[in-house]
């Protein structure tokens, strides 16, 4: 009887972890109807640029919006990143040197949800501390030595109220930082 149910439950295992790998690999398409109305806002934003510019019809991709708490609050917030959206005839519409632009939204503690920021930026990383910081990598223009053959990056703590990386705690290569750029 044990030897039966061990083989079950071996068998049970393997389909769930083949059946795992096959929903992995598989992506969702992307629906904007899945997200809060100032979400929709930005993603209509980009379609309307998009037309207008000529660029024909935009793609999202499947990870154009990220669902994230960048505040610490437990609430989730998003990220629009066109990036990775697809202009077909204007490929770099959203993009330049300083990066692509991105939108960062608060859902506030009522549950609506406000854009707190909207520029170009190369990349961000939210940092695993307390209280919650967001890392950019921005243009090289935005720190102290302008150099660019060096990364710019800048560390900020998002609330609920309108930021600018770019007035951010500058970390130096040594990953230290140096005082608050203003």
């Amino acid at each position: 009887m044990k030897a039966i149910l061990f083989a079950v439950w071996c068998a049970l295992a393997v389909l769930a972890a083949t059946g795992g790998s096959s929903v992995a690999q598989e992506q969702k398409p992307f629906k904007a109807a899945d997200y809060p109305v100032a979400v929709r806002k930005v993603l209509s934003d980009a379609l309307l640029t998009c037309r207008k510019e000529g660029g024909g019809k935009l793609e999202f991709a499947p990870d154009t919006v990220q669902k994230v708490d960048f505040n610490g609050d437990g609430r989730i917030d998003y990220v629009v990143d066109l990036d990775k959206v697809r202009c077909p005839e204007m490929e770099h519409i959203f993009c330049g040197t300083g990066g692509c632009v991105a939108y960062f939204l608060a859902t506030m503690p009522d549950g609506t949800v406000r854009e707190l920021f909207a520029d170009p930026i190369h990349r961000f990383e939210i940092l695993k501390q307390r209280p919650m910081k967001v890392r950019f990598d921005i243009h090289h223009g935005n720190c102290e030595n302008g150099d660019p053959t060096t990364d710019c990056q800048k560390v900020v703590r998002i609330g609920y109220r309108p930021f600018d990386p770019r007035r951010g705690q500058q970390v130096t290569p040594a990953g230290r930082s140096s005082a608050k750029a203003e």
